[in-house]
């Protein structure tokens, strides 16, 4: 089996630093130049862009595993905010030797177009599922799209599912409590079980 993909970047690149932040800690702002790479290992960090009246609109919400401003390679400055919502680890990788890996080893630049690739399509997933209008029916395909085989591990808060999802937090708990009471879904902390394949 080859490996993942956080494991396989890991071994072709030497990090520079091993980065900590606690819950919203403040990993890079917007207009900051880009010097770095992120690997996140563990926790969660949110994009945000600042608005003008104050408040922020959260653009994209990133888990282990997950290459952190990829988007930012060849930018000059960051164009968001990157903020933990849960206390994260990361591994941090210097820019210029990222980019003259791509240059030089095709390996490597095949490797990351296909996780980037990956990435755009979850994207696109997760916009077919803003158009969604029923919060129940959006919450059960996403459920039956994450579900391995049948149930899908709840490794992170309700409320980071329901930001993916565009749904208030309450929306969430209400859908999740009508697809048991429909006998759709079972759940305890650990998981949410799929019981039967019929639509909403």
């Amino acid at each position: 089996m080859p490996p993942s993909f956080p494991q396989w970047i890991t071994e072709q690149l030497k990090a520079e630093e091993n980065k900590s932040l606690a819950r919203t800690g403040v990993l890079f702002r917007a207009g900051e130049p880009v010097s770095k790479l992120y690997l996140l290992q563990s926790g969660e960090i949110r994009l945000a862009r600042p608005l003008s009246h104050g408040d922020s609109l959260t653009i994209h919400r990133f888990l282990p595993g997950s290459v952190v401003a990829e988007a930012s390679l060849f930018a000059s400055h960051y164009h968001c905010d990157a903020v933990a919502d849960r206390d994260s680890n990361l591994l941090c990788y210097n820019r210029k030797r990222v980019q003259n890996q791509l240059r030089s080893q095709p390996g490597f630049s095949e490797r990351l177009c296909a996780y980037l690739s990956g990435e755009i399509q979850a994207l696109r997933t997760k916009l077919e599922l803003a158009h969604i209008k029923s919060a129940d029916e959006r919450l059960l395909t996403w459920i039956r799209l994450h579900a391995s085989p049948s149930a899908v591990a709840i490794d992170r808060p309700l409320k980071s599912i329901a930001s993916e999802l565009g749904l208030a937090h309450e929306t969430l708990y209400r859908s999740l409590r009508n697809l048991e009471d429909r006998q759709l879904i079972r759940r305890d902390r650990q998981q949410i079980v799929l019981t039967q394949c019929d639509s909403v």
